[in-house]
Parts: structure tokens; sequence; C-alpha cells
């Protein structure tokens, strides 16, 4: 039928670019023979319809090369079509050789390749023929034009056929190359008649066959006469038209036309009977024009490919590599082997253009034995949809075209994703996809000096002044205005956008508070750094100062260095020392002898085994009791009064000093030497202070964003470090000062000593030398004491462990052991003694040891006092003058330590101040933070965003607080090292299709696709995006699949980046950039698709049609416009025209302001703010103020309408549930999603302005028409929709404006969005309209699985067909015919010429026609969208039984038409058309098996209305039956009067007469009742209710009474049954 609908669309000649020779191959068994026979010239020739054609040829068999050739003239083909079949006939080849896989390579005249074929182009069999099939229509590279309508001359093309039989078993390979020339003419014939076709060879279609053509009479007007001639057995009625005349063909000539004068055209129609199923039919139609005559000789195979053979999508999405699609094929209803062709001539399915599929298998045959076949489908490289075509052929005929299916192969690692892959832009319309960029964003780590930061983030440029929030290029200004940073429209995007006021007011009270405090710490380092040179110059006084002393000490010694060595505590450590050695020496005697003498007492008793360790201790004792007894009484005492003496004599020479000096010289040079050492600190301390100092300025100058809490407090620890430094060198300098004050002091002259000092030294150093010697004396007893003691202790130990021994093992049978248990404790008593003695032996020799080495410095100090001299006054003045410049230092180090004291004091808090304030924006700056925000996005980036900016105050604060340089700065002097670097993270595009996107690349040039930005949207924080591409129809003329490229920048960066010059958020320049493209395949339709809605269930057959019944076998639509009957319920699924859709929505739309009227919106609470707020805390300044950050419109904000947000969805609104929509009323947010957005099925109309009024008018101007809260004045929705400026349809592709040529781009599914605009609540209140209302139609997917031509035929009910051309842009109108009945109200009558879809309407009423033609009986509807025509015919269909009887006379039987009590006559040569009952015979015993639909004759001449049949005598008795149909229009009432014979119905009926009523009780057939089929919504009630089948055909449908179900009706079946049993068998 595709070309059936070019060729009626059509005015001008048609270019056919590309003649293709395609052809279906039947391959039969190779037959392979090892040694293959050379041909020889002379023996092979080639021909056609026995004429011989010129050819040259090479066999190659086992690489011996052959040649052959004929100079014969070209192959001359005559065709008229775009089709035609060239048989060649072999001779002398090898038939084997013609069994290698064939291809056929076409050529021009020129040598040039203009297609090639594939194996299913070319047939071969046993026979030796080799069968060709051209299309021209396909052919690639053929520039040919013909005018099939007007043809001017007839075209001849040259062409050379290249045909190469390769069989790779044998390695045989024949080529012939033919050269041929086509002849086009448009007539063939030799005599006055020409045929424009002289055979058909071809499959039914649908079940029958539908073949048009053209004859023309070149000799002078004469009678022309047609009949059908059978090769075949009889297997159907054929009929032919030529002009207003339609006749069933019999075997008998009939006039056709009385005076046939010139070219007419005609149409022949094959029905093959359901019996002939499978079958071939081989007949001819015969023209006759006095002596010339012409045939078309038919072969057909009667198979309905299209509907038996069902494909079934099991799966139609691959969504990653290991996935698979599958479609199933189910050839179960088929009677013939079928050879199916997937994807044929159509490599990887990708329709002509990049990219492609998988496919299990590409050819296969399915038949009664393996009838079901299931394929797979793999993916390739590029994503998007595949047509999996499926084309179906009987072997020997053309490929059927079976059906499409669309299977999606989704993206995988894609970033710009296409929304859909399938586009319609019928009849130049337009459409869009949405794209989805899933690579939008990313943080990036920055560094940059702190001058650029600050420049860049204010917008600074040169020396302008600024003002932050302010200049062009601020970061916050940016973000705001520029439009290089916007993504698109989102809710946390608007939200951020709306808090950047708020936000740049918190950077700049972060900015001021930071410049302050940041200033308290660079003030507390410039005092601080003050502090160095006071210090330095202290330290080179000090440096004097000690130098000075230490001369002036030299001279001095003589007089104080004898004093300084304080003798006195030694002299007296010495006499203490002597009496305590009285003492112990005394004990120690008394403790060594109880020791010899416990020792030799227990020598005695001890038992043997200790007897050698006592032994042995008694001499060791007995010595040490000797050697100290005989010291303690003599030598010890005579020392100790030696040393009282010493005492006494040194008193007095200390009393003669201090007698003879006015000051102690010696303490100036201490306190100077303690100054010195004071100051040696001060230089420590302040190293220190300033080392902390500078880490303090350092850390101050934050060199990360995420460190700078951190860094701060750690500027506050160094600060309290080189505060207590500094606090510590205030003391320091104040104690040097006292000290070298001191030393000032001390100075005064020195008086010469008595001179008997000398004396008394002499006398004390003799003294002490005796001392000294006695008490080396001591000290060599006391060791030999302590040596014997320790000999003893030890060797009464090894007697205790031996007795103790000896006693562990004691027994009554051993009396030494128990002796030494005994032995134990006495020696115990002796060790015990003996280590009293070694204790006490040990103490008073360390006090003999100190009292030596005390001796021997009283000496020495004695011998230096006798070398003194006493010449110092030169440097006791060079020292004053020193001590005053120390002194004059010191004052000024106290007076600047204690300057650097008050700015670290105030610096420390301010500081930990800062650390305070930026913890929170300092942390979160490194995006991984979320705060306490509710919602699922993410918080990481927003909060790291909005704590990016607020903590660039902070830093720019610090850069204007001057802690960014050493040198000395001013508050806000805005001076700063630009060597010190700053780290910080902010967002990045990496891919921003808005900016980004390069221009859609498609690779079909009669499609254009442009970027539409109005529209884009934003998803979460930056996460993804998502803008439009608009599609245009500029040329495209049939559905075309092609490939588009979608490309962008994407930018790329180094883990850390530093910017040279200007960046921001969004605006940071990158390490490089590069192209990214993605590579989609797309389908875009131009036309309705065509493929038939197959039903493998089947429930009812017209012949080989099929057809289903109910409501499952309607299209989806719903035949009425009753305000009452369209509901959501209703409609779920259906396919509405624009009025349908207008009154669901007008309800939907009356729930919504139902809703608003008692629903509080508020304000959301905007996360952005929120997160500034907590960011800010309480002493950064934010201001609250603000407006509501989202518009109240229903306008999507990340998936939801914005008036979403407004309301609590965990709240049930009140609402008034007593008034009456026809729809379900809501109560919460989320119930109002489903009125917002929805999806519905949308036939193909129009929704503009003039629509919109015109419905408006419909439902509102009569009474009853819609409901009466639509046409309340106050609160209607008509309102809305007389008002075009407040209301209209439209989509992205018409750029959301209202637009009178509003037009779908196809039927299909739609997404409904809709978007209002409110200015107050509800939409409408006291006539008031609140709102601005866009309802947006997008194209979700196009109508594909269920495709039925009323998706269409927007019929609009009674909108705008109440007038003349009130349509304009929308529904249907009507372009010859008038009267077609919707329903019982509304009938259209009136012309439309602007109106969207123009049909053809036929009303057909004549019951001859109606009956006679097997191609109108029983249709009630035949509509064809592709014809633009529907053929309406509402009959009743009463089943007759006709029975013939032997009784008396001729067998037959004769009836006539009654109408309302008239015989009417009609020219038409039979009326029914009628069979006899299976197994009946004759009355002459013959089978009547052929008698299957055959029409009867009619009795009398032309004008005669006498129809009927009659059978040859016979004598066998009883009667004959047959059956038919008779279908009666509704308009009137019809009869059948009958003779011979009798007839019967399933209704009461009269003497020779029956009423044509239909069959009682059968609804919508029953004309007594009232139950007839009078409009197109009787016609869907009659599919429902099972009386009416249909056949969806794809671009047609047919609606037919179902003749085997009328006689199944009980009492018709009943009398055919009686029949069968009475009739001659």
């Amino acid at each position: 039928m595709k070309e059936a609908y070019q060729s009626e669309s059509k005015s001008s000649p048609i270019k056919i670019i590309v003649p293709i020779i395609v052809i279906a191959i039947i391959v039969i068994a190779v037959i392979i023979f090892s040694a293959q026979q050379v041909p020889n010239n002379d023996d092979i020739s080639l021909n056609t319809n026995d004429q011989n054609f010129g050819f040259a040829g090479s066999l190659i068999t086992n690489d011996d090369l052959t040649t052959f050739s004929s100079n014969n003239p070209p192959l001359i083909v005559t065709t008229n079509s775009n089709r035609s079949r060239i048989v060649i006939n072999s001779r002398g080849l090898d038939q084997s050789v013609l069994f290698g896989t064939p291809r056929i390579t076409v050529r021009n005249a020129q040598g040039i390749v203009v297609g090639t074929l594939s194996a299913s182009a070319i047939q071969t069999n046993l026979d030796g023929e080799i069968i060709i099939d051209f299309d021209l229509a396909d052919l690639a590279d053929l520039d040919f034009v013909w005018n099939e309508e007007n043809p001017t001359a007839n075209t001849l093309q040259e062409l050379e056929l290249e045909i190469v039989f390769d069989n790779e078993l044998s390695g045989e390979v024949l080529t012939i190359e033919v050269p041929i020339q086509l002849q086009f003419q448009e007539f063939l014939g030799t005599g006055c008649l020409q045929l424009s076709t002289t055979s058909i060879n071809q499959t039914t279609h649908n079940g029958f066959l539908e073949v048009s053509g053209k004859i023309n009479n070149i000799c002078s007007q004469a009678e022309l006469t047609t009949r059908v001639s059978w090769r075949s057995d009889y297997q159907g009625p054929v009929e032919i038209t030529l002009g207003n005349k339609s006749i069933t063909l019999a075997p008998e000539e009939q006039i056709l036309s009385e005076n046939f004068v010139s070219v007419q055209d005609f149409e022949i129609v094959y029905m093959p009977n359901k019996s002939a199923q499978g079958r071939r039919a081989n007949f001819s139609v015969d023209f006759g024009l006095e002596n010339s005559t012409e045939i078309i000789l038919f072969d057909v195979v009667n198979e309905n490919l299209e509907q038996c053979l069902i494909v079934t999508t099991i799966d139609d999405e691959i969504s990653d590599w290991d996935d698979t699609a599958q479609i199933k094929l189910d050839a179960s209803k088929c009677k013939s082997n079928i050879s199916v062709f997937v994807c044929d001539n159509d490599y990887g399915c990708s329709g002509g253009t990049e990219g492609g599929i998988g496919i299990s298998q590409g050819q296969f045959t399915l038949s009664e034995y393996t009838p079901i076949k299931t394929i797979s489908i793999s993916r390739e490289q590029i994503p998007g949809v595949y047509g999996v075509s499926i084309h179906a052929r009987v072997a020997g005929m053309e490929k059927t075209f079976i059906s499409e299916k669309e299977i999606f192969v989704k993206p995988t690692d894609e970033t710009i994703i296409p929304s859909k892959f399938v586009v319609s832009m019928l009849e130049g319309g337009k459409d869009s996809v949405r794209i989805t960029n899933t690579n939008l964003a990313r943080e990036v780590e920055i560094e940059t000096s702190v001058c650029n930061l600050f420049d860049s983030s204010f917008g600074i440029s040169g020396s302008e002044s600024f003002s932050p929030g302010v200049n062009e290029g601020d970061w916050l200004v940016d973000l705001a205005t520029n439009p290089e940073y916007f993504a698109g429209r989102g809710y946390y995007q608007t939200s951020l956008a709306n808090a950047l006021s708020s936000l740049g007011q918190a950077r700049s009270s972060a900015y001021s508070l930071s410049s302050q405090e940041n200033y308290k710490i660079k003030e507390a380092y410039t005092y601080t750094k003050k502090i160095e040179a006071d210090v330095e110059t202290m330290r080179q006084a000090s440096s004097n100062l000690v130098g000075a002393a230490e001369d002036l000490e030299d001279k001095l010694d003589e007089q104080n260095l004898f004093a300084n060595q304080e003798l006195t505590g030694q002299i007296a450590g010495i006499s203490s020392t002597l009496t305590s050695l009285v003492t112990s020496s005394a004990a120690l005697c008394a403790e060594t002898t109880l020791a010899a003498s416990l020792a030799e007492s227990a020598a005695t008793t001890v038992c043997i085994p200790a007897q050698e360790g006592i032994n042995a201790a008694i001499p060791a004792l007995s010595a040490a009791q000797d050697e100290q007894c005989a010291i303690s009484w003599s030598s010890i005492p005579e020392a100790a009064l030696l040393a009282s003496t010493i005492t006494s004599l040194y008193r007095q020479l200390e009393a003669t000093q201090q007698d003879t000096q006015t000051i102690d010289a010696t303490k100036s040079v201490e306190n100077s030497t303690q100054a010195k050492q004071k100051i040696a600190l001060i230089l420590d301390k302040t190293d220190n202070a300033l080392n902390y100092i500078d880490l303090a300025l350092e850390a101050a100058a934050v060199n990360s964003f995420e460190s700078a809490s951190d860094d701060d407090l750690s500027a506050k620890e160094y600060l309290e470090l080189a505060n207590a430094e500094i606090n510590q060198l205030y003391v320091l300098a104040g104690e040097a000062r006292l000290l070298v004050n001191e030393a000032d002091d001390s100075l005064t002259t020195l008086q010469t000593g008595a001179p008997t000092n000398a004396e008394l030294v002499i006398q004390i150093s003799t003294l002490v030398i005796s001392l000294a010697d006695m008490f080396t004396g001591f000290s060599a007893v006391s060791e030999s004491v302590i040596t014997n003691l320790a000999a003893g202790k030890a060797y009464v130990a090894e007697a205790v462990s031996a007795a103790s021994a000896s006693a562990t093992g004691c027994s009554v049978y051993c009396s030494e052991c128990c002796k030494c248990g005994a032995s134990a404790g006495t020696l115990s008593g002796v060790q015990s003694a003996t280590i009293a003695a070694y204790a006490t032996a040990t103490a008073s020799q360390s006090n003999i040891v100190w009292a030596v080495n005390t001796t021997s410095t009283v000496l020495g100090a004695l011998e230096t006092y006798q070398s003194f001299t006493s010449d110092y006054s030169e440097e006791l003045t060079s020292s004053k003058k020193i001590y005053t410049e120390t002194m004059n230092a010191s004052d000024k180090l106290l007076l600047s330590t204690s300057g650097a004291n008050t700015y670290l004091t105030a610096a420390i808090p301010a500081a930990q101040n800062l650390s305070n304030l930026e913890k929170r924006t300092s942390e979160a700056s490194d995006y991984l933070h979320s705060l306490n925000l509710s919602g699922e996005y993410n918080k990481e980036r927003m909060t790291g965003l909005i704590a990016t900016l607020i903590q660039n105050g902070f830093v720019n604060g610090a850069y204007a607080g001057g802690v960014y340089t050493t040198a000395p700065t001013m508050l806000g002097s805005f001076t700063g090292d630009c060597s010190n670097k700053v780290k910080l993270r902010l967002p990045v595009f990496k891919t921003n299709i808005l900016q980004d996107a390069k221009p859609v690349k498609i690779s079909n040039n009669n499609v254009i696709g442009l970027w539409n930005f109005t529209n884009a949207k934003v998803f979460d924080i930056f996460e993804s995006q998502e803008a439009g591409i608009i599609f245009t129809n500029a040329g495209l003329r049939q559905n075309t699949y092609a490939t588009i490229e979608l490309t962008a920048t994407e930018s790329l960066y180094d883990d850390l980046t530093s910017p040279p010059g200007e960046f921001g958020p969004f605006n940071v320049p990158p390490k490089a950039k590069e192209d990214v493209s993605f590579k989609y395949h797309f389908k875009f339709n131009v036309t309705p698709r065509k493929e038939s809605a197959q039903k493998a269930d089947a429930t009812c057959t017209n012949g080989l049609m099929f057809g289903n019944t109910g409501s499952e076998g309607l299209p989806k639509v719903i035949m009425s416009w009753d305000w009452n009957a369209i509901n959501s319920e209703t409609t779920t699924n259906k396919y509405l025209d624009a009025t349908q859709f207008s009154i669901l929505l007008s309800k939907k739309l009356e729930v919504l302001n139902n809703f608003l009227e008692t629903t509080p919106p508020s304000c959301p609470t905007s996360p952005s703010m929120l997160a500034v707020i907590q960011l800010a805390g309480d002493s950064i300044s934010v201001d609250e103020s603000g407006g509501c950050f989202l518009p109240m419109t229903t306008e999507h904000y990340d998936g939801k309408p914005a008036f979403y947000y407004f309301l609590d969805n965990t709240v049930t609104y009140p609402t008034n549930i007593s008034r009456n929509f026809f729809e379900s009323t809501i109560s919460t947010a989320d119930e109002m999603l489903e009125l917002l957005d929805f999806d519905v099925y949308l036939m193909r109309d129009g929704f503009g302005s003039d629509f919109q009024e015109d419905f408006a008018n419909a439902y509102t101007r009569t009474l009853f028409r819609s409901s009466p809260s639509f046409v309340d004045p106050s609160t209607g929705m008509y309102r809305y929709f007389e008002s075009s400026n407040k209301f209209h349809f439209s989509s992205e592709s018409f750029g959301f404006r209202k637009d009178n040529a509003f037009i779908l781009p196809d039927a299909g599914k739609y997404h409904v969005r809709l978007l209002i605009d409110l200015d107050d609540l509800p939409l409408i209140s006291g006539g008031g309209l609140n709102a601005k209302i866009l309802v947006q139609l997008e194209l979700v997917e196009a109508a594909n699985s269920d495709y039925s031509p009323f998706y269409y035929t927007p019929l609009n009910g009674i909108t705008g067909s109440r007038y003349e051309n009130g349509r304009t842009n929308y529904g249907v109108a009507l372009s010859r015919g008038e009267g077609l009945k919707l329903d019982n109200e509304t009938s259209f009558y009136y012309k439309q010429r602007d109106a969207l879809q123009q049909i053809e309407y036929v009303e057909e009423e004549d019951i001859f026609k109606l009956n006679a033609l097997n191609s109108k009986r029983g249709r009630l509807m035949d509509y064809s969208l592709a014809n633009a025509k529907m053929i309406f015919s509402p009959t009743l269909a009463t089943p007759l039984l006709m029975s013939i009887n032997n009784d008396e006379g001729a067998p037959q039987i004769e009836y006539a038409v009654m109408k309302d009590d008239t015989e009417i006559t009609s020219v038409s040569p039979n009326l029914f058309l009628i069979s006899s009952l299976p197994g009946c015979r004759d009355v002459q015993g013959n089978d009547l098996a052929f008698a299957n639909n055959i029409p009867d004759i009619k009795f009398g001449d032309t004008s005669s209305g006498t129809y009927g049949f009659f059978l040859p005598n016979g004598e066998s008795d009883g009667s004959v039956p047959f059956i038919t149909t008779a279908f009666s229009p509704i308009a009137e009432k019809y009869g059948l009067t009958f003779s011979g014979g009798t007839i019967e119905t399933s209704n009461l009926q009269e003497e020779n007469f029956v009423v044509l009523e239909g069959v009682k009780g059968m609804p919508f057939n029953d004309s007594p009742q009232g139950s007839e089929v009078d409009n197109l919504s009787d016609l869907f009630q009659s599919v429902e209710a099972g009386s009416v089948c249909v056949s969806r055909l794809g671009e047609r449908e047919i609606y037919w009474w179902p003749e085997e179900f009328l006689f199944e009706e009980a009492n018709i079946k009943q009398k055919v049954d009686d029949a069968k049993l009475s009739c001659i068998r």
C-alpha cells in the first residue's frame, strides 16, 4: 500500500532514484560435482520468451578458466511499472553450477555500478531457469525520471547485469554478463486494446489482491467485454471496476462498457475463499473489443502474510552489553512455507545509515513443522533506536512487508543522553527531544596569589575602587547576572540565586570582621618587631658591662675573692664532722667488739657444716675490733680539739674584714654578672618572641580556605607564646635594670684591710695542714675496718647458709641435722651484729672523706688570699659609665615591651574570634560537610560553595588587614605580598551544554536539529542539566533512520590549578579543552506507520482476512464527545482528539481549582538561605528579609512544580466535595502532581487558538452540552478557553508560544504538563482569571505498536462542525460526500477547507453492490488513511438458506429485491455470492464443492431484476441447499420475493417472501428492535458487543459482518443443520 499512498499524494513526476533489482530466491539443495564438464561455446545459449540475446561469460573450475559468449543483440525487456521480472532460460550449462550463491551487479551504459542485488533477488530451478526480479524504486544510483500518471514518451535504459554464481564447496564460479535494454512503455498490446499491465505475480495482501491499471482503446469506440478464465480450480470471486461500474466476473463474457472510447482506470479485486489458503490461483482476466483481445495473467499465492505471520516483541530494550532483545515470529496461521527476511538488504538494521545491531539470524523459513522462530538482537557501538524490519514471501513471489519492530539500545557510558530516539515531524511538523547532560560540574582545587584572589573575587581590575558584591566581575555579581555561569533553572539553583544577596551581605560582614581582627594581629606583629632594635641596643650595652665588670673583678679579687669563698660554713662543717666522728667511732668500737665476741661463742656450739664459715669469720671480726678501738679513744678527740681552734681563729678574721670595708665590692661584680645573665635570657626570649610573632603572622595569612580556622587558632597560639615571651622579657628587663642599678650602688671606695689579717691567715693555714694530715690517717684505718667487716660478714653468711641447708633434711634418725637447726638460730645473731657494725663503718667513712676534701678546699683558699693586689680606680670609673648606659637601654626596652604586650593582648582574642567565626565556613569549604539540612541532594556541594563564598570574605579581610605582608600597613590599605598563595576549592563546569554544545550533526540533510536553551533545567546542585533539541523536517518524505552526533566541549583540569588571572566559581581556566561526541541512532517519522495491528488470537475470518471482535479488537479510541463520558478512567490508554482531551483537561482544571480554593500556600524555606544562616552563625550579619525564592508557578524545578514546594506534602487539605466535577477530587500535594503532570494518548490534531474558541462555543452555547461547573460564569473553566492570552496549548518545539497552527507532530503517547503562573488563588474566582495557563504537550512515544488510521482522524465531535469553514488547523473535514454520522446527534455536512485532515466520505447504499461484490459484501466500513477515503455502509445482515427442489420442472430458484413493496432492478450481472453446504450434491449427484462463494446469475435481460441459479436436470429426489447472506441498507425496508425453491431466514417470514431485517435478538442487527449500526459510535459499540468484526490492516481498517457467526445463530443454525441431513448426498 505504500506505493498506492505515494501515487495518491503526488501531483508531479516522481524521480525514481536508485532502481534496485530486488527479489527473493528459493535456495534448493546444492548439488556439487567434483569434476565439472567444461562448456563449449557453441553449446551455450540464453533466451527469454524465445528471444536469444547476447552475453559473455566465464567458468572457473579447479583453477581452470573457460570463457564463452554470444554476439546476439541485447536482451530487450519491455515494462511499464517499477517492478519487472526476467526469466532467462539457459542451455548448455551444467545446472549444478546455478546453485552456487548468486549475486548481481548492475551497471549503467557508462559502466558505473548503480546497484547490487542480494541472493534473494535471484531464483533458479532445475529447469535451468534464472529468474530475476527488478524493483526500480529501490535501485541505488540509477537516475531515472518516469511519470506514471502522465508519461510523455516511452523511455529506454541501457544496463548490464553481471550475474555470478559462487559455489564455495566446489570452488566453481560462473559469471555471466548480460547487456539489457529496459524499454518503459505506458501500454502493452498489439491490437486496438492496450493494457498497462499484462501479468501479475503476487501474494494476496491482507487476504485479498487489489490491482489497479489502465486500459486504452486506440481504435473507434466499441463494446468492451470481460470475463475470468480459471486455469486452476476456482478459488474465489474476481471482480472488476471500470469507471462507475463494478461487477463480479464470471467465465462468461460480460459487458463492461457499451461504448468504450479511450483510456480508463480499472481495478481488479480477487478475494480467495478461506479454503484456498496456501494454494496457488492461476487465472486470467480477459478483455475483448471487437476483434482485439488482451489478457492479464494472474499467478497468485493465497496467503495473508500480513496477518497470518505474527511478529511479537518479547523484549524491545537492550540495556547493556550482556543484554539482548528478542522478537518472536509465529506462522502457525499460515498454510504456506514462508521465507522470512530480517532487515532485508539493510545490514545491521541501520536503515541505511551508520550504526547497527546484531541479528542472530537474518533469513530463515517457517513451515507447519517449524512455525515459530525467536531471534535475538544484540547491541553494537551506537545506541538509539533500530528498526528490525520483517519481510516474508512464499517461494517465487515478491517480498511482503510484515512489520517493523523498534528496538531500543540504551546508552551506557554516554554523558549527553537524549530522552527519546523516535522523532515525528508529520506534514512538515516539528518535534523536540530533551537532552540530559550528566557531566555538568565538579570541584577543583585552586592555588592562587592572595592578590589575584582579592582582585578576582571582588571584581577589581587595575586601580579601580571597589565595594564587595557591586563591581562587575565580582563573584556574586557574576553568579547572579553572567549568562556564562547559567546552566539551567532548578530548585536548588534558584534557591542559590535568591540567596546571593544575603550571601553577599554575609561575605561583606565576614570581610569587615576579618579585616578588623586581622589588623589587630598585624599591629601586634608590628609592635613586637620593634622590640628587636631595643634589645639589640641593650645587647651591645650589656656586652661592655660584662667586660668592665670582669676587669674590675680582677682588681678586687685581693679583697673580695677570699670573702667570696664562704669558708665559714666549711670550717664549721669540719668541726661538726669531727664531733660526730668522736661519737660514731666509740659506737663502732662497741659494735665490732660484740660481733667478734658472738662469733667466738658460736664457734663452740654450731653443727659441723657451719663450723668452717664461723671459724673463718672470727679473725676478720677481731682485726676490725682492734683497729677501730685503737683510734676511737685517742686520735679522733685530738682532731676535734684542733678543729675547734681553727673555727675560733676564722671568726676573728671575718670580724676584721667587716670592720675594714665600707661595701662588699664583690656584690657589684655579682650583680653585673647576674644582669649579664638576665640580658642573655632577654636575647633568647626576644628571639623566641620574634619567631612566634613571625609564625603568628604566617598563620594569620591563611594559605587555604579549608585550614583558615585552624590557621587563625594557630595564630592565636603563636601570639600567646609571643606574649608569654614578651612578658618574661619585660620581667627580665626590669630585673636586669635592678641588678645593674645595685651593681652601680655597690661601687664605693674600697678600704685596705688591717695588718692582722695576714697573721690570722697564716695561723689558720698551719692548723688546717695539721688537721688534713690527721684526716688522711683516719681514712686509711676506716677503709681497713670496712674491709675486715665485709669479710667477716661474708663468712658468717656462709655458715648460716650451711646450717640452714642441713637443717632442712632433719629427721628423728639424724641428730646432727637437728643440731644444725639450732645452730642456724645462733648464727643469725652473729650475722645481725656483723651487719650493724658494717653499716656504721661505711657511714663514718663517708664523713671522713668529706672532711678530707673540705680541708683541702679551705687550705687552697687561704693560700690564694696571700697573693691579692689592690689597684682598681680606672676600672671603677669605666664600670660606672657602662652601668648608666645599660640602665638607659633597659628603660627603653621596658617601654617597648609594655607596648607590644598591649597589642598582643588585643590580638590574641582577635585571632580566637577569627577562628571561631571561620570554623563553620572553613571546615565546610572542603565540600565534604552537609550541615543540618533536610532533603536528598548534594548538600556537600551547596554547603561547600556557600562556605567558600563567605570564607572568601574572611580571607579577603585578612588581606585588607595586612597580614599578608610584613611591611607596616594601615587598615584597608590593600597591600600584600603577592607571593603568598591561597588554596581553595571552587565548582567548575566540565561541560555546560548551554555554552559548550556544538551544532547538532545529522546524517540526513533533510532534517534540521537546533539546540533550544529557553527551557534549560539544572538538577540538584549542578549534578546534571537538561536542554532541548528541536527537529524540523526540511524535505524528508519518508520515514528515515539517521544518526545524530551530539558534540560538546569538555574542560579538563589538573588536580591543582593555578589560574594566572581572573577566576571564580564556574570560571576557572581549564588546563585544556576537548570535544566529546556521542552518536545516536534516531528514527524520523514523517508519515504514519503502516504496520498491521496484529492480533494473534483472531476471533473471526472473512476469506483469508483475519479479524477480531470485542473491545480488545477495537482501536484505542472513544467514539463519544459526551461531557460525562470523558474522564480519567474512561480515557485510560485511549487516543483522544483535541475536543475529548479538552473535556478531560477542563475537569482536571476544575478539580485543581477546587483544591486551590481551600489550600493555603506557604513559601518554602530556601535550602541555600538555611545554609547561609547556619554557616554565618550569630556574629555574621545575614539579611533574611528577601522575598520567596520560588515563583508561584507550576513550572518544574528539580522535577516538581514550584507550587508543590509551597504545600505541605504530609497534610491532607480540606476540599469541597459537594461539587461534582465527574473527576476524582484531590486533597494532597502529591495528588496535585498527578493533575499537573500526566500522560495521555492523543490523536494527531490541532490545538490552536481557533480550536480553543470553537471548543468553548460548542460546549457553552448548547444547553446541557457540558457540566454546570464548566459554564459557571464565576468559576467556569470555559473562560480560560475563551482567552488565548490567559490559556493556550503549545510545546517546546513551538517555543511554548501560542500559535493558531499548533499541530501535534504525530499521534502517540504525550506527556501533559500544566504550566500555570499564579497571580492569586484559586485559578478563577468571581469571573476573574488569576493565572496564565500553558498546556504543554510533548510527544513521548509515537503511535507504533497498535496502529490505527483513527489515530490520525480527529473527528472532534460537534466542535467547529456546525457551520462552514468552522475548523482551522484541527479536526477532520469531508473533502467529498456529506452526512458522516459520528453519533445520534453529530453529523458532518459543512465543508471545512482549513481543517487538518480531509477525507473522502462515501456512504454506500446500493443493495446490489453490497451483495454482488465480494469486496463490499458485509463491510460496514472500509477506511483507508492512505487514500483518505471512508466508505460507510450501514446495513443489516440477514443469513439466508436457499433450497432447490427436484420435484417438478427444472431445478432452479429465482428471487428479486423488494424495496418498500416495490421490486427494484439493476444492471449488476449477479446479486449474491452463494455457497453449497458441505457434503450435499446436485440432482445428478455431482459434487458441489466448487460452489463456494460463486456468483448467482441474472434471469432475463439487463433491465430485469430477477436473479437466481439453476441446476442441471437429474433424477435424484430431494433438495439442494445453498447459503448466503443478504446485506440490506438500513435506510430503507428491503425484502426478497422468490419462486422455484425456498428461502429461509432466522426470523418469521411470509410465503414466497422474506424480510431482510437482520437477526432477531442480535445487537445492532435487529431492525424490528431498532438495534442497527447507524453511525460510527454504533459501529464501535457493535464491535464491542461482539456482533461486528474489525480487521485492522495498518493504514486501513475494515469493519464487517462475520457471516460464519451469523449462521451460528440458533434458529438459522438449526435450519441449516436440518438441510444438511435432508439434502442429496
